[in-house]
């Protein structure tokens, strides 16, 4: 054990956070207003992964170009999703655990058609698209980790902005809220439930957008990811997006820390044991401190 190493760690775990509270924040969008457990989040994150991956690897087009291709190709499959299958299950009324079944299959159908289509190793940009890494003192941080943070953040705020000063924005808070209410003062739900697909769709988009570019991304990639947004949801809070980003951080920055005390194939369990008792203990939900931190989306 290097305690030396303990500020790089922790570095990295910020860097890390951000982006696994941007992917929770995303799938909590969906499950807050639909009462729909999105699964396939998880492959949205992996279909736009990839294809960045293979426009620039294989195709050889530019960096922009192949993220905007990613990012509109993640929404295109979570509307698909939302307007094909979610909505017909939300009209029939099908429970909760069969509607999230029914998502794990999306899912499952995803990755198996990327498997076949890309292979099943992990795939990763070549070194010429790398950045200069910023260094803090002592302490380095990758370039595109850098950036990545500071897109990731913009947007994060950017939801935030929408969702308190516009029109739309409110509209989803009421039907997170209540939505039979929402329903009765005139708020179209088919249009609430498009808009935060989009929105959470984008969100997962760009998360596979920049897990390529740093670590690489196989077409599973898509399935730690799922595990840890639902660890974090539910410590994060149902409707806080400030919690969620509070509890992402500590996600990411546990995980690194852990590698201070074991071997890397251990820490991501390590954490995510230890978010599971977290979770476990909490007496009652409305007391968390994390959900306290934001009241709403």
């Amino acid at each position: 054990m290097n305690l030396a190493l303990a500020p790089q760690y922790l570095i990295n775990g910020l860097l890390a956070g951000i982006i696994y509270a941007t992917y929770t924040t995303g799938y909590s969008l969906v499950l807050t207003t639909s009462r729909f457990m999105h699964v396939c989040h998880g492959g949205i994150l992996s279909i736009s992964g990839l294809l960045m991956w293979y426009l620039c690897a294989s195709v050889g087009v530019p960096m922009l170009p192949s993220a905007l291709a990613a990012a509109g190709t993640g929404v295109v499959v979570g509307l698909f999703l939302e307007i094909a299958i979610y909505r017909r299950l939300r009209r029939r009324g099908l429970p909760f655990l069969l509607t999230m079944i029914v998502s794990l299959g999306c899912m499952t159908v995803l990755q198996n058609a990327l498997a076949m289509l890309f292979g099943t190793n992990t795939k990763y940009l070549g070194s010429e698209i790398m950045l200069p890494s910023v260094f803090l003192g002592g302490y380095v941080i990758p370039g595109w980790q850098a950036v990545g943070f500071l897109i990731t953040a913009a947007l994060l705020l950017g939801l935030s902005l929408l969702m308190k000063r516009t029109r739309i924005g409110n509209e989803i808070q009421s039907v997170a809220s209540n939505q039979q209410m929402a329903r009765l003062i005139g708020i179209d739900l088919d249009k609430v439930h498009v808009v935060t697909m989009i929105l959470a769709s984008l969100l997962a988009a760009w998360v596979g957008v920049i897990e390529v570019i740093t670590h690489g991304i196989s077409c599973y990639g898509g399935t730690p990811f799922m595990l840890v947004g639902i660890v974090i949801r539910a410590l994060g809070g149902a409707r806080s997006t400030r919690g969620l980003i509070v509890s992402g951080l500590i996600y990411g920055t546990v995980e690194n820390l852990a590698l201070l005390f074991v071997p890397s194939r251990w820490a991501s369990p390590l954490a995510f044991g230890i978010f599971v008792v977290a979770v476990l203990i909490r007496s009652n939900p409305t007391r968390n401190a994390l959900e306290r931190l934001g009241g709403g989306l």
